[in-house]
């Protein structure tokens, strides 16, 4: 099954963008179980950490595994937030200075299988989500804790 791949022009550089994403704070609430509650994604920076979605309260729900992280370049790993299957997928997020300043997000959502291709309908809109994430990355400060 092939991957979803979306590509996002940025106007924040490669490093500040990465910084942003790897907060975790765009995350939309709507994109997860309880969106009452939902604070950010955690992402431990390191290959190994884990990815966790946040609560109010202090409740987090494993998501997934880091499986590689290149500081302000390269984020990859997998993920099983809307999995009914339980098989994971693999999400690899690369950040591209451009020459003439800004940067792209190049996003690679696969990792699909016989058993996860049903899950795969759930993500059709990533296009539309790293959009907002866009507009985050362009005024979001803060690096991530």
């Amino acid at each position: 099954m092939s991957d979803i791949e979306v590509r996002v022009p940025l106007a924040a550089d490669a490093a500040h963008a990465f910084a942003v994403y790897a907060s975790g704070r765009w995350w939309p609430p709507a994109w997860s179980d309880d969106p009452e509650t939902f604070e950010r994604l955690v992402i431990q920076p390191r290959a190994g950490g884990r990815v966790l979605a946040r609560h109010t309260g202090g409740r987090e729900e494993d998501w997934g595994e880091v499986l590689e992280y290149e500081e302000g370049r390269r984020l990859r790993h997998t993920l099983s937030y809307a999995h009914t299957s339980g098989e994971p997928s693999t999400v690899t997020a690369v950040f591209v200075d451009r020459s003439e300043g800004g940067s792209d997000l190049h996003v690679t959502h696969g990792g699909w299988t016989e058993q996860n291709a049903p899950d795969r309908a759930a993500f059709a809109l990533w296009a539309d989500q790293l959009d907002v994430f866009a507009e985050m990355s362009e005024i979001d400060p803060r690096p991530p804790d």
